[in-house]
């Protein structure tokens, strides 16, 4: 197969892209000001709907979306939703605090909070 035709291909199975890159935990500076805050913009490509980008730096994580408002209205609903969601997460992982333990049939990466 060519490289048009799996181009062609691959954009016929999915509408979004998501990327995430990780950036550096240490502040930056330009000409002596200190970069507060980094946001992300992904490329949105022929015929999808969303894009999303997925940033971290000095200990914040942004979200940065590009949408096409014709294929997807209800964009401003996805942004609230994640904000919703990372709340929700940052609640339970302040229940959490102090007694997570690794779970036996994860990755050791996973915590589990014992109930």
């Amino acid at each position: 197969m060519c490289i048009r035709d799996s181009l062609t291909f691959s954009t016929r199975l999915f509408n979004l892209l998501v990327t995430n890159v990780p950036g550096p935990q240490m502040p930056l500076y330009v000409l002596g000001h200190k970069l507060e805050e980094t946001f992300p913009v992904a490329f949105l490509a022929k015929n999808h709907a969303l894009a999303v980008g997925v940033m971290s730096y000095n200990g914040q994580f942004n979200f940065g979306f590009l949408g096409d408002y014709d294929a997807m209205p209800d964009l401003k609903d996805i942004s609230s939703g994640i904000r919703v969601a990372l709340d929700e997460l940052l609640e339970a992982a302040k229940e959490c605090k102090g007694r997570a333990r690794p779970s036996p049939h994860a990755p050791r990466t996973w915590f589990r909070c014992p109930g």
